[in-house]
C-alpha cells in the first residue's frame, strides 16, 4: 500500500505544475549517466523541507519505463526494484542513502551512487531515487508514509550501442487556419538501444519560398527511450499577419550523427478581417455610386 502511494504521489510531485503536497521538494528531478562497464557515477539530491515541522526522509530505489499511450507527456511508469523488464533495470545498481531527518525550514542532500557491472551490456538503464518523507511531529506524525518525490536517472552504459530513431508522423493540426498560432507535432520511434535526446527545427516558408519563421523542437532536451513511441509538440505562434498557402520543413537530428526530416503543408486564410475589409470597400463604392447617379439625374 505505501509503495503504491508512493508512486502515484511521486508521478503526481515530478510532473504535475501545481505538486499535490508541498512538504518536500527536490533537485535535481533527474540525472543522466554515461558510465563505462565497471565504473561507478554519483549524483547528490538537494532537498528542502518547507514545512514547520521536521520530517524523516527514506530512499527507495525503483525502475521506471515509457508509460503506454503517453507519448506526449512522457509520465514515467513506475515499477518495483525486483523486477527486470526488457533489461533496463536500474535498482539493483543503485547504493541508497540513510534515512534523513530535515528539520523544519532546513536543506539537505541525500547522495547516492550507481554501481555498473564489469560485464554490464551496452545500452541503457533506467530508474529511480524515491524520496518518501513522514513529519516526525506534527500533523500525521507517526501515520505512515505522508508523501514522496523522485528523482529518475537515465543510465547509459558505454559500448557498442544502436542509436535508431524514426520519424512516424509529422503534422500541423489544421490544413486550414483562420489565423496563429499552428501547432506541429513531431512522432518518433526509438527502435535502439540508447535513449536519445532529438532536437531540431522547424522551418516556415510561404508561398514564394520565403522563410517567415523557425521553430525549435524539444528545446526542453526531452529523451525517447528504447522500444518506445514520444511525441514533440511545437507552435508557430505571434501576432504577425498570415496569409495564403505555407510549408513547413523539419529537420531533427539525434545521437552521434542521426538525421530526420519531413515536411507538412498548411493554409492560413483569415477569413473574417478579410470580408470586413472587402465589405467596407463594397459599402464606399456603393456610397460613391449612389451619390454620383443622383446628382446625375440632376
Amino acid at each position: 500500500m505505501h509503495l503504491a502511494a508512493g508512486l502515484i504521489a511521486a508521478a503526481l510531485v515530478l510532473f504535475s505544475a501545481v505538486p499535490a503536497a508541498r512538504a518536500l521538494t527536490a533537485a535535481p528531478l533527474a540525472f543522466d549517466f554515461a558510465v563505462d562497464p565497471g565504473e561507478s557515477a554519483s549524483g547528490e539530491i538537494r532537498l528542502f523541507n518547507e514545512q514547520s515541522y521536521a520530517v524523516i526522509v527514506r530512499a527507495e530505489a525503483l525502475n521506471f519505463e515509457a508509460s503506454e499511450g503517453d507519448e506526449g507527456r512522457g509520465i514515467p511508469n513506475f515499477y518495483p526494484p525486483g523486477e527486470d523488464r526488457g533489461g533496463r533495470a536500474l535498482a539493483p545498481w543503485l547504493v541508497l542513502p540513510e534515512p534523513l531527518v530535515i528539520p523544519a525550514g532546513a536543506r539537505q542532500s541525500a547522495r547516492f551512487q550507481v554501481n555498473v557491472p564489469t560485464g554490464a551490456e551496452p545500452g541503457s538503464r533506467f530508474g529511480a531515487v524515491q524520496l518518501a518523507f513522514t513529519p516526525l511531529d506534527g500533523p500525521g506524525s507517526g501515520v505512515g508514509v505522508s508523501g514522496a518525490i523522485a528523482s529518475l536517472i537515465l543510465l547509459r552504459v558505454n559500448g557498442e550501442s544502436v542509436e535508431s530513431l524514426s520519424l512516424t508522423g509529422f503534422r500541423a493540426d489544421r490544413k486550414l487556419a483562420e489565423s496563429l498560432p499552428i501547432r506541429f507535432q513531431v512522432s518518433v520511434d526509438n527502435a535502439g538501444t540508447v535513449h536519445l535526446r532529438p532536437s531540431g527545427t522547424i522551418n516556415i516558408r510561404n508561398l514564394f519560398g520565403r522563410q517567415v519563421a523557425s521553430i525549435e523542437v524539444n528545446p526542453e532536451g526531452r529523451s525517447a527511450l528504447p522500444g518506445a513511441a514520444r511525441r514533440f509538440d511545437a507552435a508557430w505562434e505571434g501576432r504577425r499577419f498570415a496569409f495564403g498557402p505555407y510549408k513547413a520543413d523539419l529537420a531533427i537530428q539525434y545521437g552521434q550523427d542521426g538525421a530526420l526530416a519531413g515536411q507538412a503543408s498548411f493554409s492560413v486564410f483569415p477569413w473574417k478581417p478579410l470580408v470586413a475589409v472587402f465589405g467596407g470597400v463594397f459599402a464606399v463604392v456603393y456610397a460613391l455610386w449612389y451619390t454620383l447617379k443622383r446628382i446625375h439625374k440632376r
